[in-house]
């Protein structure tokens, strides 16, 4: 690597905008920063206008530290490229020609780099005022501010987006990653592309809310953003066939893409129908006429819009059958028919797993498309060499895809909206298992466990469930449920059970083979800190003084006992004045439980806070944690609570006895006990120093469930399975004893 000889290098592709790129270095000519440690580097990629007398004359009239580059007309990705060759900088700023600069942007960037090292910083980019003049300019600008709105106002927070219009890096991690990938010949998804790659290699991308840019676009008609997402949908195309579903767009092409008969559903169908009329010459005029009509009798409202909207979409079409007739699909052609099970199955060296190699791969199944703790902590911590890993849902794609897809770990959807579609489930799960090369699926939950298992025997891989849930079912003499349950853990090739308390009512009830269980307790990444500030900003947020607070995070669900809760609340206020119950988390009682408060008049101490992601801050605020379920496999939420040092009540219901210890890191009590229940919480309440005492032991209790040695044994079951099956397909194979006879359990 060459030696640095300035703090940063700012890099300008250019192309036919020369007025643009006059402003653009004449902002950063202001800059605050010393102009000996920066210098900018103007890639012109075969411009055809006057940029190159422009700029030349423009340097030699200013002095400025700016070097004037020209190439063959090549693309912006690959113009970017060859001005980070020729960089003198020891981080790498990138700008495009029409972005204006504030003072600040190189300290700004430079500082925060030094501040969070090993990561990437991604600004912030604003339009023109003037750009909100006009109805489609106040469109167009609202949906561009929805995504800097997905981020914190004010702190620095890490991001799922990357734009080459304002991000910085450091020079080694650019050589290192070999640059933006130049067959990315239009202005678009290059840059997407290249934070793929980098954080597959662990860089964290961060996004900085007070290092903006001003946006000189040149698309600020309809007409122009049109053209400019058609430009993009292509490029989208050649990143979903690198990547396919782990693609930021995957979902956006498959919904652009030629009808898949027999896997697209009815709606998708027709709409697809409708935007290939739409696309044709005399619809594309419909549609700019019923803009125009809009936009005059309706202006800014949700007539106009929709008529904003359904002309970007006619463009996205065109776009991506383009994309489609430039660059193909993914597989040789099968891929543009059957979009939902894409995956591009690597080992950790990005080696494709070859004909005649023993599969390995593992396919994590899940039934709904939720971002969670346990599935991304699965993605970052699952041994990529041995057992590469793929992470996706029977239901259509989401917020769990768009998770995979930040860590760099293959994801897919099914794309079921209900069960009867469970059979055409299965059979896309087959290909899909057999196309992945897999060597064990893992199912999590009741409906991926028993597609899983009907795929698994189909596709003749290793089938392997995890079981979640305890013996609520059985309470509610849900046979079917039950039975059901039975049938899978007889015929999974191993069963692992979260507690001992799950293993036993699996083995007494469920009539599963002892040995073909075995008990991983779950595992916890630690919780992040909370953020500065932030529990003083819920205390003001749910309007609290100096009164205790008592948690609980958990489902909305009977199986929770939030009504054992409410029983207790009356005792707890008598004995010791003002008490405020947090109850975080969403369910399908949700409603029952709110009219249940109201109906016992515990509004006041009683709050219903939904889905929360500031769980960190939440505990903090607590005096203790409580759970009174009447079923649990586990009680995960106790191991978070105990990781922050703070006590728990909770009932002796399932697993909880594994996690909490009676006396140590709380105080347990049986279910369904209300009165129990308060005693506890006031003993707590009413003793601080105990319940201090019980937190210090809770966090050092929490530091044996890691999320490594859960997957350690996790893999130690995939082993063990994987072997079986090639000991019965292939008969002994060479390995050691010690090894193969391992007992699991």
């Amino acid at each position: 690597m060459k030696e640095s000889l300035t703090d940063a290098t700012v890099i300008i592709p250019t192309f036919n905008r020369s007025d643009a790129l006059i402003e653009t270095l004449g902002a950063l000519a202001r800059m605050d920063y010393p102009s000996d440690r920066w210098e900018a580097v103007v890639i012109d990629d075969g411009s055809t206008d006057d940029t190159s007398v422009v700029v030349q004359q423009w340097i030699a009239k200013t002095g400025a530290p700016v070097r004037y580059l020209r190439q063959s007309n090549a693309g912006p990705a690959a113009a970017r490229n060859r001005g980070a060759s020729e960089a003198k900088g020891k981080y790498l700023v990138f700008i495009d020609n029409d972005i204006i600069v504030e003072p600040y942007f190189v300290s700004a960037h430079l500082k925060t780099l030094a501040s969070n090292p090993g990561c990437w910083i991604v600004g912030r980019v604003v339009h023109p005022q003037q750009m909100r003049s006009t109805p489609f300019g106040r469109y167009r600008d609202s949906v561009w501010e929805s995504f800097h709105e997905s981020h914190d106002e004010v702190d620095v927070s890490e991001t799922k987006g990357i734009t080459a219009a304002n991000l910085s890096l450091p020079a080694r991690d650019f050589e290192m990653l070999g640059g933006f990938d130049a067959d990315f010949t239009i202005a678009s998804s290059e840059d997407w592309e290249l934070g793929m790659r980098a954080r597959h290699a662990g860089i964290r991308v961060l996004y900085h809310p007070g290092i903006v840019v001003l946006h000189n676009d040149w698309a600020l008609s309809l007409e122009r953003f049109c053209e400019r997402q058609r430009l993009y949908s292509i490029s989208d195309v050649l990143l979903w066939r690198k990547y396919g579903e782990t693609s930021p767009r995957s979902r956006l092409v498959r919904e652009h893409a030629p009808v898949a008969w027999g896997v697209d559903p009815p709606r998708l169908i027709l709409k697809k129908a409708i935007k290939r009329i739409l696309a044709t010459n005399t619809g594309q005029l419909l549609v700019r006429t019923a803009c125009t009509l809009a936009e005059r009798v309706a202006p800014d409202t949700n007539l106009s819009r929709r008529a904003y909207t359904t002309a970007v979409a006619v463009a996205i079409f065109r776009g991506v059958r383009e994309g489609l007739q430039r660059y193909g699909s993914p597989s040789l052609g099968t891929q543009a028919s059957r979009p939902h099970d894409r995956i591009d199955m690597t080992t950790a060296s990005g080696t494709r797993a070859l004909p005649g190699q023993v599969p390995h791969g593992v396919c994590h199944l899940i039934d709904r498309n939720l971002d969670t703790n346990y599935f991304r902590s699965i993605a970052r911590c699952h041994d990529r060499e041995r057992f590469p890993a793929m992470i996706g849902s029977i239901a259509p794609g989401g917020p769990l895809q768009e998770a995979m897809l930040n860590l760099s770990t293959p994801t897919f959807s099914l794309g079921a909206g209900a069960r009867w579609q469970y059979p055409l489930v299965i059979l896309r799960l087959v290909r899909l298992l057999k196309r992945g090369r897999v060597a064990v699926l893992h199912a999590h939950c009741f409906d991926p466990t028993f597609v899983g298992l009907i795929a698994a025997r189909l596709a003749r891989v290793s089938f392997v469930f995890t079981r979640h849930h305890s013996d609520h079912n059985i309470r509610l003499d849900a046979r079917w449920h039950t039975r059901i349950d039975a049938w899978c853990g007889r015929h999974a090739d191993h069963v692992i059970a979260v507690s001992e308390a799950t293993r036993q009512i699996m083995i007494e009830v469920e009539r599963v083979p002892g040995s073909q269980i075995t008990v991983i307790y779950n595992g916890m990444e630690p919780l992040r800190e909370p953020e500065p500030g932030g529990v003083a900003r819920l205390r003001q947020e749910f309007d609290l003084s100096q009164e205790p607070v008592c948690l609980m995070l958990a489902r909305l669900h009977e199986e929770k006992g939030h009504r054992y809760l409410f029983d207790a609340i009356p005792e707890i206020t008598s004995r010791v004045g003002s008490v405020v119950f947090l109850l975080a988390g969403d369910g399908p009682q949700r409603g029952e439980l709110e009219a249940d408060v109201r109906a016992r008049g515990l509004q006041d101490a009683v709050r219903f806070l939904g889905r929360r992601d500031d769980v960190s801050e939440l505990i903090s605020l607590s005096s203790l944690v409580v759970l009174p379920s009447l079923a649990e496999s586990f009680g995960f939420t106790l191991l978070e609570a105990m990781s922050l040092a703070k006590p728990v009540v909770a009932s002796t219901a399932g697993g909880i006895p594994e996690v909490a210890h009676d006396g140590e890191t709380g105080l347990l009590v049986p279910p369904a006990d209300s009165r129990a229940l308060a005693n506890a919480i006031c003993d707590i309440l009413e003793n601080s120093e105990r319940g201090q005492a019980f937190g210090e032991a809770g966090r050092r209790r929490a530091t044996q469930f890691t999320f490594e040695r859960m997957m350690g044994g996790y893999e130690r079951v995939y082993q063990k399975v994987i072997e079986r099956r090639i000991e019965t397909e292939y008969g002994e194979q060479p390995a050691p004893s010690a090894k193969r006879e391992r007992n699991l359990s």
